[in-house]
């Protein structure tokens, strides 16, 4: 993409998420806000001086003088992101967590997800007093909960929620990993820069298939909806090399586009 002064290249990152890989702990740096002087003919080479002075007893005195305008712009680097979930059958495999407990990503669920803490989510009543989320309530506006009895501080929470556990599957993981991360990523954007990072979805078993309807979003509460459907399917394989070739297409329509 290129505006000018600021030119940068929209870069592909491709996340393929299995129950092998804890993307979770992927340490993503690649967008940071850099500032620089920027080549503007308003503010030209600063003007640059030298002197040197006789002091008449052997030595001398040597002036330098730098004078002139400068400014700087910060540019935001972009990314477009692909996540590639696996949907095959041993998404499902339970066994090997059996005794295992975790957090299941669920719409509804009753704890939320701050740092590296899952806190208890409560939603307000009636009458202005707040009560604990329970397995079986489908409260859309919920918060956290902060202080001490009698003194507390409710919270609105918007990021996503879960369900514990007590034995976790795969395929759990690997959506609990992948929301993490597009919640993460998708908080570059602002609404001055609504666009920093952009996300699409391909899912695979037998087959590869496009999420979302094969558009891209930058929209946290679209990904996790598309996230939050990629389960395991009972007796699929696992066409990896299709989901590779649809992630590509979707990248290369994104650079024809930008």
């Amino acid at each position: 993409m290129n505006t000018g002064l600021k030119t940068w290249t929209k870069r592909v990152v491709v996340f393929l998420v299995t129950a092998a890989m804890a993307i979770a702990l992927i340490p993503f740096t690649g967008l940071k806000t850099v500032t620089k002087a920027a080549d503007d003919p308003e503010y030209p080479v600063p003007a640059t001086s030298k002197q040197l002075i006789d002091n008449e007893d052997g030595t001398y005195t040597l002036k330098l003088s730098v004078t002139g305008s400068a400014k700087t712009e910060t540019e935001n680097p972009k990314v477009n992101v692909v996540f590639i979930m696996d949907r095959s059958g041993s998404m499902q495999n339970q066994q090997a967590y059996t005794g295992q407990s975790g957090y299941r990503v669920f719409q509804y669920g009753r704890y939320g997800h701050v740092g590296s803490e899952y806190p208890q989510l409560y939603y307000r009543n009636n009458n202005g007093t707040y009560s604990a989320v329970g397995n079986n309530d489908n409260h859309a506006t919920v918060y956290t909960r902060s202080g001490t009895a009698g003194n507390y501080t409710y919270t609105q929470y918007n990021g996503t929620r879960y369900n514990e556990e007590d034995n976790m599957r795969r395929d759990w993981i690997a959506i609990a990993a992948a929301s993490d991360l597009a919640d993460n990523l998708l908080s570059y954007n602002t609404a001055a820069n609504p666009d920093i990072v952009e996300m699409a979805f391909v899912s695979f078993n037998d087959m590869a298939t496009n999420g979302n309807n094969g558009n891209w979003t930058t929209s946290a509460s679209t990904a996790q909806t598309v996230i939050r459907g990629y389960t395991g399917q009972n007796n699929t394989g696992t066409n990896w090399e299709d989901a590779l070739i649809h992630a590509k297409a979707l990248a290369d329509n994104k650079a024809d586009d930008a």
